[in-house]
This record gives C-alpha cells, sequence and structure tokens, in this order.
C-alpha cells in the first residue's frame, strides 16, 4: 500500500516534470541577468544556472521525507520544504568582492 507522502512526492514530481523547462528558463534568465550585472560592474565571476533534475529531486524527497522526519502530506508541504526548484550560482574569482556582489543583487533583484 502506498502512503500519503509517496503520492504527494509522486505527484510533486508528475507536476515539476511539466514544469521544468520553466524551471530551467527562469534560471537561464537570471543567469544572464547576472553575468550583465557583474560585468558592468567589472567584477569577474563564473555564473551557472540549473533547474534540479527530477530524478534527483524524486530520491532527495524520499530520503528528506523517511530519514528526517518531514511531512510530506501534501504537494503545498513540498514545496515549503524545497523552494530552490532552479538557482543562479556565482563563483567569484576574488572572493573580498563577495559583499559588492550582494549589495548588487539585492539591488537589483
Amino acid at each position: 500500500m502506498t502512503s500519503t507522502a509517496d503520492s504527494c512526492i509522486r505527484e510533486f514530481i508528475a507536476n515539476y516534470r511539466r514544469e521544468f523547462y520553466y524551471h530551467q528558463e527562469a534560471a537561464r534568465i537570471c543567469q544572464i541577468k547576472c553575468e550583465e550585472l557583474l560585468r558592468k560592474h567589472s567584477i569577474r565571476a563564473i555564473v551557472t544556472a540549473r533547474a534540479k533534475n527530477p530524478d534527483k529531486l524524486q530520491k532527495k524527497l524520499h530520503e528528506r521525507n523517511s530519514r528526517k522526519g518531514r511531512d510530506y502530506s501534501s504537494i503545498n508541504k513540498i514545496r515549503d520544504d524545497i523552494p530552490d526548484l532552479s538557482g543562479v550560482r556565482i563563483a567569484l574569482y576574488f572572493p573580498g568582492q563577495r559583499e559588492l556582489v550582494a549589495q548588487i543583487l539585492d539591488r537589483y533583484f
């Protein structure tokens, strides 16, 4: 018999698979904007973006639900626990510029 959490995880992943390209494109647009902002401020960095891999996300949800005592009894509880379905990473050549980059990003975003 399937638990409520298993059913919710399965439904969440099915929805995410349908939305995957949206998350991927949102991350790509954000990556481009971050690159433009950093270039404008003469900050050297490597900017990457990605959407979470659906298969890895599904595995992570099952692990978190069983090992960490999460209550995945609804899709909303999963969304509350995993809000970062896509993201951008900025790797700085000069870590001393971290605060400046944070200020720039705070101003823009």
